[in-house]
């Protein structure tokens, strides 16, 4: 877990997130993760299930949003 009050912010790269994602969060101003993303990020990446409870605004969405990808439809043609 990152102790964000005894250590600094922690890129969305050195999580472990993918390159081409790392630079859209980047256009998009977003470089470094919040506590709940540093948290959940690496399980995450992982394939792990997670669970996170956060206060609105603190991040929840943006990492529930990267992984896994969202299921796809499997077509039956």
């Amino acid at each position: 877990m990152n102790d964000s009050a005894e250590s600094r912010p922690l890129t969305f790269g050195e999580l472990g997130v993918p390159g081409p994602l790392v630079r859209v969060l980047a256009a998009d101003d977003k470089k470094t993760a919040f506590p709940i993303q540093a948290d959940t990020l690496p399980d995450s990446l992982a394939g792990r299930d997670i669970l996170g409870r956060g206060r609105t605004g603190s991040g929840k969405t943006l990492v529930m949003r990267m992984y896994p990808p969202p299921p796809r439809r499997l077509s039956t043609r």
